[in-house]
């Protein structure tokens, strides 16, 4: 997906928030990357995160890059 999101943009839809990675080894999240999509950390976005994707899209892209690289192989 993130290929595809490289070639056309329109392939996933959006959002802009406030993104953080825990980094507490005592807490079972260790690693976690948290979205404040709701925006209740009053924190100015620093991301943006793909919430939605055009599938159809998605695959036509897919069969593109298949056909590119099966031509060339």
């Amino acid at each position: 997906l993130a290929v595809a999101f490289a070639m056309d943009e329109t392939v996933c839809g959006m959002v802009s928030c406030y993104s953080t990675v825990e980094d507490n080894a005592l807490l079972p999240n260790d690693g976690e990357t948290l979205c404040d999509i709701e925006g209740l950390s009053g924190k100015a976005p620093n991301s943006h995160v793909a919430m939605t994707t055009d599938n159809r899209k998605f695959k036509e892209l897919m069969v593109e890059m298949c056909r590119f690289f099966g031509s060339i192989a």
